[in-house]
């Protein structure tokens, strides 16, 4: 990711845009189960954002966290410019019979910092 946050900036949330969809068939069984940040591969004790709405036929942005929610965790300018700014998603399938497909299109990360 860069530095894309000064080192003196403090980091007052994240934004994460999931491009989402499913297969025609599978609308409606497929719903978020989890989604967290992970700081790389370290799972924290981050605050859950799934959502109960299923998954869409269509490619599809949803966003979740916010400008001022830092899902729980105290994150440093050196964690995003690490590129250590990860997303775990966990999808349930809510059908009773079928295999369907979760097809995630583009992850898209927006942090939000302010400069004391």
């Amino acid at each position: 990711m860069g530095d894309l946050v000064p080192a003196t900036g403090r980091i007052t949330g994240v934004v994460v845009g999931l491009e989402k969809e499913t297969t025609p068939a599978a609308v409606g069984a497929l719903v978020d189960q989890s989604v967290r940040l992970l700081r790389g591969q370290e799972r924290l004790r981050s605050e859950e954002r799934s959502g109960a709405s299923p998954w869409p036929a269509q490619s599809t942005l949803v966003t979740y966290g916010g400008p001022d929610d830092s899902w729980g965790h105290p994150w440093q300018p050196d964690d995003v410019a690490a590129g250590k700014l990860n997303l775990s998603i966990v999808v349930a399938h809510t059908a009773a019979t079928g295999l369907h497909s979760a097809i995630v299109r583009r992850v898209r990360y927006k942090v939000h910092y302010r400069c004391d």
